[in-house]
């Protein structure tokens, strides 16, 4: 048998509880935690640190998620990563009913979740708690990327 890498997918929709209004240079869409690119990120838009924000994955099959890897904080360079708040624990749903809690480090590098074994639909990240930043108060994620388990 041969044990084929598992696959990175593109979920067919994505949702946000909030999002920040964008800036002349910046926007802060959800679609960037997609882009491949860990110096554009989702920053919710919601008053606080941003608990209870969520961003949600849909497919368009139910997918066997192999992995998620999630690039914390906005990664565009230092002074924005300390001065937003970054994600210490997440609220990690799927359409199966299951949910798990994981606990992010405060680094830039990528970090990676096993998520259920079962096929799911959808998968949503709600932010639990944070990392304060120096000087903002919108949480944000630079990257997540979905792999599904090869047939």
């Amino acid at each position: 048998t041969s044990t084929l890498a598992p696959t990175l997918i593109r979920p067919t929709s994505t949702l946000a509880s909030s999002t920040l209004e964008a800036t002349s240079t910046n926007s802060y869409r959800v679609t960037n935690l997609l882009d491949g690119d860990p110096a554009s990120a989702w920053s919710e838009g919601a008053e606080g640190v941003g608990l209870g924000e969520w961003v949600q994955f849909e497919f368009s099959d139910a997918i066997a998620l192999a992995r998620i890897e999630i690039a914390n904080g906005y990664q565009k360079d230092n002074d924005r990563f300390e001065g937003n708040p970054r994600v210490k624990s997440l609220k990690i749903e799927y359409s199966n009913g299951t949910t798990q809690l994981v606990d992010l480090l405060d680094t830039m590098e990528y970090q990676a979740i096993t998520p259920t074994i079962q096929p799911v639909e959808w998968v949503k990240l709600t932010i639990v708690s944070v990392y304060a930043g120096d000087e903002w108060e919108d949480a944000a994620l630079s990257e997540v990327r979905l792999y599904a388990k090869s047939r």
